[in-house]
């Protein structure tokens, strides 16, 4: 992690631990999803809980549900990528539900342990300071690679034929109204193009070569440059330890007027005051600034070159974006006489006057207090919070298209705060001469807050390029408020004993009373027990090292979000001729709601073998999940549309394998290694709801995509499938097709497949010698589906290479498949029907992707300098260049990459207009003093 940095530090996990599906995006500070061991809510968080050096960190990622759906929105990243990568010592993955036992039901979908580094006692030394110094500069570039494979046959226009110029009579021109590519054929032919009808440019009145610019998309973007450099100090003696830290990242990224800057300040500090008495402060503070992310989903940049272009355009003829006169230069304009944009803006306009800033500030850290109280018996008093502000400002310029937005400009401020104050008497003893106690019992309070407002104007800006709420075309703002507060008080204990080093026992339980439950039902309890079995303690064989069997049974518990088990009360809405209005809402609360609750079992075998040569490790886990809350839809005569029950069940079944190997290890220095890991996980969903009358529901609608796709729940398959209409198979398998000559598509929507992969893994594998190291890491996933909007639009708009492969569109096409009477069908259809009719909008399945993949993520090469070469001062230097996401190996899903993450939230398996992949390369100096 150290040799390859990312800037979210999730990402560093891809491939590395079995069990850990982890989907990260394309877009600068975008957010990454990790499960471990798949799903067990359908509303709630299924993310794993961050702990860092005990701190439970937020990870939330507060996003639109356009957003996260593939409709048009940013990407503002989630929460946990305010962690220093250069700050970590450690991290430690709890994939098992036992870890609630200390972190509460929070730490149900498992626990990510993030250890920082400290200080160092340092001796005195004539040769080296007593304050360790640490100097660490990082630059990398970021270009990107994984692109659609385009035509450069054809260029724009609805027809092969040119149309008539009004302005110039006799002559024709490029229909730069329509936004495809099913136009002519591009041979060099004198039209009047886009830029004849722009008085400021140099080929205004002008015929110019109908020719195809090939690059046209790939040299917009451009090489995104990232500088990470960090200096920290750490010192200290036998009672004082101190570790002070500083990192700036600054990156510009692909995306021309994209950056982003991070600074981060740490401090980890330690101090015994007697024999008894010791404290330990943690404290960072994170400074961030964004500008310019690239929109996600449909209507965006990426959408624009990938859904909806045409293939002649010359990129850099739209570079310079504005006329004298500030209006937008569009390729794709209204009419002759009409430049304004129609429904494309210039894609340089969209990145430097329809542009996002963001700012965000964040203080975590936490105070600890331990006193030994003798015979064993030691207390532990803590503070902890995490707080942090996020705003975030929206741009839609004046001039820009209609048919995309209306000039606006909105203001969005999220601010999140959680302490935790906790204290933990602890137990150590040896009862007898063989068997061993530690023990503790403690108490816990979170008190968590959170807002969401949000400000926009209405119906357009008075003043162009004057971005204040203050100058809304309407008096009457656009307004949002969103508050919650959540307070949780916990008792805890654990028991753990030890016989004779070879036989261990440890007993967890954890009772929570949470504000979120109705009064007089908010206490829920959850115990765990595992036991393991360190055999090779009772084997003497010279080639077994370590030999361990484990096994366990726990219970956690999840209880809902704020509010939802209160009475229903209407919100107020907009005033109706200056008279306050308030609404019921559509989905009501249950004041009997319960806590989610879930049990698993886990067993696993570990060996180690030849000292360590050889490792292995296996597991197998089973969790069911009872009483998961989600929205039932209701009878409409019911008055209202959905009410919250607990009412799913949901099963989770894991097999994991991990493998290690050194092959070879000679005594002068040299050493490989290898390792692999695989896990396959089977998410079902049980059931759902079944009301007092015996009426079951089959389904819960999760997500939608634009367009076609829906995700959903299904009761008795696998969990998050994505639903839409199906082709017509006959009882062979074969496609049927109608007497029109296209594919027949299902009478009703039909579970296409789901987004959670078949299985996932890693390869990895490294050579070290004498201070040199070379390592490669390939990640793998097998299954999963994903609907991606790009194929959809990137076909029916003529812009992708298969449209235009051999002559189907001057003879057209057949549709291979078999008629309704079982004939092999023959009728000849026109490709620009059959790209649509036969397409994803029409047949979902069409465009619903298998979204396996192999990729070669990372290599590293590294050398630590010896420390011969330093005199004084110096403790050590090393260099290392690295590369990450470096090659699709392999994939089946055509023109994007299968890792389409849009957000970490539960909709996944939607793609609406994804950033190309970006190869990363760098270099590392890391210089100690």
């Amino acid at each position: 992690m150290a040799a390859a940095k990312e800037a979210n530090v999730i990402n560093s996990l891809q491939g590395r631990v079995a069990g850990v599906s982890i989907t990260g995006s394309s877009n600068m500070g975008g957010s990454s999803r990790i499960l471990l061991r798949g799903m067990r809510s359908i509303n709630f968080e299924n993310q794993p809980l961050f702990v860092v050096d005990g701190i439970p960190m937020n990870n939330e990622n507060v996003a639109t549900v356009d957003q996260q759906r593939g409709a048009l929105g940013y990407d503002y990243g989630n929460a946990i990528q305010d962690i220093n990568p250069d700050d970590i010592e450690s991290i430690n993955v709890l994939k098992g539900p036992s870890a609630t036992a200390l972190y509460g039901s929070r730490g149900s979908n498992g626990v990510i342990i993030i250890t920082t580094k400290k200080g160092v006692a340092r001796e005195k030394s004539e040769k080296y300071s007593p304050i360790g110094v640490t100097l660490s500069t990082g630059w990398s570039m970021k270009k990107i690679y994984n692109l659609p494979k385009y035509q450069n046959r054809y260029g724009g226009g609805a027809s092969s034929d040119f149309i008539e110029s009004d302005i110039h009579p006799g002559e024709l021109r490029s229909e730069f109204e329509y936004d495809g590519s099913w136009g002519p054929e591009l041979l060099g032919q004198e039209v009047y193009q886009w830029d004849s009808y722009v008085p400021s440019m140099a080929n205004y009145n002008k015929k110019t070569p109908w020719v195809a610019h090939p690059n046209n998309v790939k040299d917009f973007f451009e090489t995104g440059i990232v500088k990470n450099n960090s200096v920290s100090l750490d010192g200290g003696n036998e009672k004082s330890l101190f570790r002070l830290g500083y990192t700036n990242y600054d990156e510009k990224g692909v995306i021309p007027n994209e950056s982003l800057n991070r600074n981060i300040i740490s401090f980890n500090g330690s101090n015994k005051f007697n024999d008894r008495l010791s404290a330990t402060l943690n404290m960072n503070y994170v400074v961030a600034r964004g500008k310019g992310r690239a929109a996600t989903g449909y209507n965006s940049i990426a959408s624009n070159f990938n859904q909806w272009w045409q293939r002649q355009l010359d990129i850099k003829e739209l570079k310079d974006y504005k006329n004298p006169d500030g209006s937008q230069r569009a390729w794709n304009m209204n009419a002759e006489d009409d430049p304004s944009p129609l429904y494309w803006d210039n894609p340089y306009w969209v990145s430097y006057e329809n542009y996002e800033t963001d700012q965000r500030n964040r203080l975590y850290g936490g105070l600890t207090f331990d006193y030994d109280i003798g015979k064993g018996l030691s207390i532990a008093v803590s503070g902890k919070t995490d707080y942090y502000n996020d705003n975030r400002q929206e741009r839609v310029a004046v001039g820009s298209a209609v048919a995309t937005a209306i000039p606006a400009y909105s203001e969005n401020s999220i601010t999140f705060n959680e302490n935790n104050y906790d204290m933990i008497l602890s137990y150590k003893h040896r009862l007898g001469d063989d068997l061993d106690f530690n023990g503790f019992v403690g108490v816990n309070r979170v008190d968590q807050k959170f807002s969401n407002k949000f400000v926009s104007t209405q119906g357009g800006l008075n003043v162009p390029n004057f971005y204040n709420i203050n100058n809304s075309t309407s008096s009457e703002l656009i307004y949002t408020s969103q508050v919650r507060q959540l307070r949780k008080n916990s008792l805890f204990a654990s028991a753990s004993f030890g016989y004779k080093s070879f036989l261990y026992l440890d007993v967890t339980g954890r009772n929570d009373w949470s504000s979120t439950l109705p009064e007089g039902k908010n206490s829920y309890f959850y115990p765990s027990i595992t036991g393991s079995f360190v055999f090779s303690e009772k084997l003497d064989f010279n080639w077994l090292s370590y030999g361990k069997l484990r096994a366990g049974w726990a219970q956690t518990a999840i209880d809902p979000v704020p509010y939802r088990s209160t009475l229903t009360s209407p919100s107020m809405s907009d005033n109706f001729n200056g008279l306050p209005t308030s609404v019921i809402p559509g989905t009501f609360n249950n004041t009997d709601l319960r806590p989610e609750m879930t049990s698993g079992f886990e067993t696993g075998l570990e060996l180690h073998f030849l000292q360590k040569r050889i490792s292995f490790d296996v597991a197998y886990s089973s969790t069911r999940s009872k009483d998961v809350i989600f929205n039932v839809q209701q009878s409409g005569a019911s008055g209202i549309d959905f009410k919250i029950y607990n009412a799913a069940e949901l099963t989770n079944k894991t097999v994991e394998l991990m493998i290690n190997v050194i092959p070879v290890k000679l005594k002068n220095g040299l050493e490989w290694g290898v390792g692999m890991n695989w896990a396959k996980t089977n998410n079902k969903v049980v059931k759902l709801f079944t009301d007092e009358l015996g009426n079951e529901t089959e389904n819960v609608q999760i997500g939608t995509a634009p367009f076609s796709a829906t995700l959903q729940m299904r009761k008795g398959m696998e969990a998050s499938q994505i639903v839409g209409y199906d082709f017509v198979y006959d009882d062979k398998g074969n496609k049927v097709v109608g007497a029109d000559g296209f594919y027949l598509r299902s009478e009703t929507v039909k579970p296409l497949g789901s987004v959670l992969p078949d299985y996932t893994g890693g390869f990895n594998t490294y050579v070290s010698f004498k201070g040199i190291r070379l390592s490669g890491l390939i990640d793998f996933q097998k299954g999963g589906k994903v609907f991606s909007l790009t194929n959809v639009w990137g076909k029916y708009s003529g812009i992708f290479a298969e449209t235009a492969e051999g002559d189907i569109r001057e003879n057209g096409l057949v549709n291979e498949g078999v008629t309704e009477t079982g004939e092999q069908n023959t009728t000849v259809i026109a490709a620009v029907d059959h790209y649509f009719q036969d397409g994803g909008y029409v047949i979902t399945a069409a465009d619903v992707y298998d979204a396996s993949f192999v990729k070669l993520r990372e290599m590293t090469l590294s050398y630590e300098l010896p420390q011969s070469l330093f005199k004084k001062a110096i403790r050590g230097v090393s260099v290392g260049v690295y590369g990450r996401n470096l090659a699709i190996l392999h994939k089946n899903v055509p023109n994007i990459d299968p890792e389409a993450g849009l957000s970490s939230g539960n909709v996944q398996g939607f793609e609406g207009g994804q950033l190309p992949t970006a190869r990363i390369f760098g270099v590392n100096l890391n210089v100690r003093f």
